[in-house]
């Protein structure tokens, strides 16, 4: 299940290209449930917060299903002439003179440039032995299902957090649920599922590595990591999708700069690692602030200038990461060199 913020959309329609129009008609016709804000319950913070509104009207989010996403996406893709090789697993990067050159598949898949969009699994990061920094301890977020109904005074999404940690709830169709938790405690498995709302929660409870990390070398001589592949964050960051979207959107704007000569490759390097860096030292900055309001005494939410463990501090504000990102959107027709995208899981 994917959930999208109205402004993971935009970032697609900006361009104000008929296609990429379609792209958000689609995605809202799929979508299970729009909403137009969010419930928080933060310590003893209560709010909701509405997502805006334009002259169009109030903006809402989207809960589509990954799958449906991917492949509304995909036929996109094809449809600007991506050739898309389907199943194909990544066997190892093909290297030549110190630079990545392609990938070796079933058989060897030559290019220009190289994009990771591996998510965790990390493919490239893997194979070519980067860092990867963390900036939290270990944290694991669990989620699961269910069916039922919620009343009339029922708020959802819900965020509900304490010094223990998170939960989130949102509606994801007719009636259908989901809970995400977060747990500080080392992330230990919940052995409590949302007791709110007339629902009735699959037993299955499933998790996912949500440490704080990031890839420093998350460009470099003919690759570019996107997505979770070069940083990842809790769900708390609210910037998941969008962040795998705009890093995507940022590689392609950089490979076209400097196939058409603009860039060197080393400042085309220089250029994605700042930006994509600036970004994520935002989101870290605003979930300390955020977690420390549930509590205070959280080392790993403590300024990295005052923390020894913290050796990264956060950098300039995450606005201009997201301006620069919000230019590169425009479509780029013009590629001197061919590029390969690839998602193995493997």
């Amino acid at each position: 299940m994917a959930c999208l913020h109205t402004a993971s959309l935009n970032a697609l329609s900006r361009t104000h290209s008929i296609g990429e129009r379609n792209i958000a008609k689609q995605v809202a016709a799929a979508s299970g449930v729009r909403h137009q804000g969010q419930a928080t319950g933060w310590a003893a913070r209560r709010s909701f917060a509405q997502f805006g509104a334009d002259a169009e009207g109030p903006w809402q989010g989207y809960q589509i299903v990954r799958e449906q996403l991917d492949t509304i996406l995909m036929a996109r893709a094809r449809d600007l002439g991506v050739i898309v090789l389907q199943p194909q697993a990544a066997v190892e990067p093909i290297i030549r003179g110190g630079r990545v050159a392609g990938i070796r598949s079933r058989s060897d898949i030559n290019a220009g440039f190289v994009v990771d969009a591996t998510g965790v699994r990390g493919f490239l990061r893997r194979h070519l032995r980067l860092s990867e920094k963390t900036f939290s301890p270990p944290l694991r977020a669990y989620y699961g299902y269910g069916e039922g109904e919620i009343g009339e005074s029922d708020v959802l999404p819900s965020l509900v957090g304490d010094e223990r940690g998170w939960i989130w709830t949102a509606q994801i169709g007719p009636r259908s649920f989901v809970w995400t938790r977060l747990d500080f405690n080392a992330g230990k498995m919940p052995t409590e599922i949302p007791a709110r709302f007339r629902v009735q929660w699959h037993k299955s409870v499933r998790g996912a590595d949500v440490t704080w990390r990031f890839v420093p070398a998350s460009a470099g001589q003919g690759y570019f990591l996107a997505g979770d592949a070069a940083a990842v964050l809790d769900p708390a960051a609210s910037h998941g999708v969008l962040r795998a979207m705009m890093s995507g959107v940022m590689a392609a704007h950089v490979i076209s700069k400097v196939a058409s000569g603009v860039l060197t490759d080393s400042d085309g390097v220089r250029h994605y690692r700042g930006w994509l860096k600036t970004w994520f030292d935002h989101d870290v900055q605003r979930l300390r602030e955020f977690y420390r309001e549930l509590d205070p005494t959280l080392w790993w939410t403590i300024e990295a200038s005052a923390n020894p463990a913290q050796r990264l501090a956060p950098s300039d504000s995450g606005s201009q990461a997201i301006a620069v990102a919000e230019q590169a959107v425009r479509p780029q027709r013009e590629f001197s060199d061919r590029a390969v995208l690839f998602s193995s899981t493997t």
